[in-house]
């Protein structure tokens, strides 16, 4: 099966590492900020987003009740340098499926999205 995956995040180098990664396995379109996501996701089809916490206009957390509202069971990553603790519970309440930390590790990566996208196999 083909997946499509949207990478959230403002900060280019992130977007294009987490890009280059997952390229060979996935379908990989990238965006760097909350509000344009909102809008693709509500147009496209995705399997999967690969979300930041701390961006500037809509940070993670509202983009995530967004994306939630829209389609209650897509997949999301968080992927921040922000401490999980310090956003545990909002989203363990809007059912995040997964989290990476940065710096990220190029086989977390891949791990993470893999299982996450081949539970529902």
């Amino acid at each position: 099966m083909d997946y499509n995956i949207l990478v959230v995040d403002d900060d280019i180098g992130n977007r294009e590492s987490i890009r280059m990664i997952l390229k060979d396995y996935y379908n990989v379109s990238i965006i760097d900020n909350g509000k344009d996501a909102v809008e693709l996701i509500k147009k496209e089809n995705f399997h999967l987003v690969i979300l930041d916490i701390i961006m500037p206009g809509m940070d993670g957390i509202e983009v995530l009740r967004k994306i939630k509202e829209i389609n209650p069971n897509l997949k999301i990553i968080i992927v921040t340098a922000t401490k999980k603790k310090d956003f545990a519970d909002e989203i363990d309440i809007l059912g995040v499926s997964g989290w990476i930390d940065k710096p990220f590790d190029v086989n977390e990566v891949r791990k993470v999205v893999k299982d996450i996208l081949e539970k529902d196999i």
